[in-house]
């Protein structure tokens, strides 16, 4: 059970590191692929596909929406 839990703290560290050189939208796609990847499913094109609608997702709710800015690297539409 802790290694799991080092596992996801892991993704998660870094998905933090990452978010201000990617910007928003391309790393949390990256941490829905990863943490789908290491609870079991598939690397697939339906995995990749979810990453990036779950990721348009929640920028249009945060940025869109609530009107949250969202950090925006060199490589995103932030």
């Amino acid at each position: 059970a802790h290694r799991r839990a080092a596992g996801l703290l892991a993704i998660l560290i870094v998905y933090l590191v990452a978010v201000p050189w990617i910007g928003y939208p391309i790393a949390v796609a990256g941490l829905i692929a990863a943490v789908a990847a290491y609870a079991g499913a598939r690397i697939s094109l339906a995995l990749g596909m979810t990453a990036i609608c779950g990721a348009a997702f929640f920028w249009l709710m945060f940025k869109a929406l609530l009107g949250i800015p969202m950090p925006g690297g060199s490589l995103s539409w932030g």
